[in-house]
């Protein structure tokens, strides 16, 4: 196949245009990747974004799970290397998944799956654990293709977990058609201010709903040790880690960033990276490649 400007060929291009539909955060996270992995990293990326996409952009529930239940037979069936989709053959392309891998992409869509028609958290730890649920797959797959041998999630830092599964249901809510996309905000929190989920959707700017809000970001700030190691007793070769530190690292600066945002500025915040991020990224790369 003849290569592409940037010497890529069109399947990744492909991805990367997959990828720039939901997360282009994965772009700097993918820079500060081993280089050696960043072939197997970038369909991963595009499948990451596929399945967050479907999650956000079908009014068709039975669409979107059916959606989810190809790409299960795709990369899960019996012959995953035969596919001819771009994503599948990139994925391939890079080696056949492990027994480990292939359970990571179940749960993976099974979460995804779940969201579909998701019941709301009791309460704020709830969500907590929820939104760790939904990035942990990722962070598993990210770890073992970067030579990490099946990963504990234990040992994986639940607050970077929970922030990363809290942008991605942001987002996702952010971008969905339906009345129901706030699914995950917690009971306890939306008694306490006195407002519904429908009224969140209709009236973000509302008061209760911006100290609802507010409230919300701030909680998310201290789940976990912000500087904190990314695992406890993982053995990684150097640098494993360090796209999947950096990717957390910018995921909760955007966060504390909403703080201060008006709701109707979400869904422009959530795609932006600021100078200052940047320079964390670069710090953050340095501290974990340090030896």
């Amino acid at each position: 196949m003849a290569r592409q400007p940037g010497n890529q060929t069109n399947e990744q291009l492909f991805c990367w245009e997959q990828v720039d539909k939901t997360n282009r955060l994965f772009r700097l996270s993918h820079a500060f990747a081993p280089p050696e992995h960043r072939g197997k990293l970038l369909p991963l990326y595009a499948l990451f974004s596929v399945v967050e996409e479907v999650c956000s952009g079908f009014l068709d529930e039975q669409l979107a799970r059916s959606k989810l239940a190809w790409w299960r037979r795709e990369i899960l069936g019996r012959n995953p290397d035969g596919g001819s989709h771009p994503i599948i053959a990139e994925l391939s392309r890079g080696a056949s998944l492990s027994r480990f891998q292939k359970g990571c992409v179940e749960r993976l869509l099974e979460d995804a799956d779940s969201r579909l028609d998701g019941a709301p958290p009791p309460s704020l730890e709830d969500l907590r654990r929820r939104c760790a649920k939904v990035s942990r797959p990722q962070m598993e797959l990210e770890l073992s293709l970067c030579g990490v041998e099946e990963p504990d999630t234990a040992g994986i830092a639940g607050g970077q977990a929970a922030r990363t599964g809290l942008v991605q249901l942001l987002r996702e809510s952010l971008r969905a058609r339906d009345t129901g996309a706030f699914w995950w905000l917690p009971l306890d929190l939306l008694a306490r201010h006195g407002i519904s989920r429908a009224e969140v959707r209709s009236a973000p700017g509302a008061e209760p709903a911006q100290a609802m809000l507010r409230e919300l970001l701030a909680e998310s700030q201290v789940w976990g040790d912000d500087r904190g190691p990314l695992s406890n007793g993982i053995t990684a070769p150097p640098g494993a880690m360090s796209h999947l530190l950096v990717h957390g690292e910018l995921q909760s600066r955007l966060l504390a960033r909403l703080r201060g945002k008006p709701p109707g500025r979400y869904r422009a915040e959530v795609g932006r990276t600021t100078l200052a991020d940047l320079y964390h990224a670069w710090k953050t790369a340095r501290r974990v490649n340090r030896p």
